[in-house]
């Protein structure tokens, strides 16, 4: 799956064939052209909704959806992040994603000494020396730099 950055080009209200589902279909510049994308207002699954149109810059705690239909609320020109999927050789939007938090200073911080410290913890280890315990709150999680 990828993530890019797109515009949102064109807004129609739909239908799923299945279920009869409302969704607010969207058209959206990308560097891989104009794809398309449904977010779904499924009953079901309202906190999914919620997060996708959250996500295209729609505040559903301030705005009601009709403002959509009525022009009190414009989509068109919003710049969205869109992960895309692909579907028989092409991509396709499969859903809308918040903008990435921006790298602040504090955290590159923190990164800056975790890399220096891997260099002397290597150091260390070479000559065989006794090793410091890695922080709590420094040491990798379960999911980070295993590769197996």
């Amino acid at each position: 799956m990828q993530v890019v950055e797109g515009v949102i080009r064109n807004v129609d209200w739909r239908r799923s064939p299945n279920k009869g589902t409302p969704g607010l279909e969207l058209t959206v510049q990308t560097p891989y052209g104009a794809l398309t994308g449904t977010i779904w207002l499924s009953k079901s699954h309202p906190g999914f909704a919620r997060q996708q149109l959250k996500a295209c810059g729609f505040d559903p705690d301030t705005y009601s959806l009709v403002d959509l239909t009525n022009g009190n609320f414009e989509l068109i020109g919003r710049t969205v992040f869109c992960q895309l999927r692909e579907e028989n050789g092409e991509y396709v939007i499969d859903r809308f994603i918040p903008e990435p938090a921006p790298i602040d200073n504090d955290e590159l911080m923190v990164l800056t000494q975790l890399i220096r410290n891997a260099k002397s913890r290597e150091r260390r280890r070479r000559r065989g020396e006794a090793l410091p315990p890695v922080a709590e709150e420094n040491a990798p999680s379960d999911d980070e730099g295993v590769p197996f």
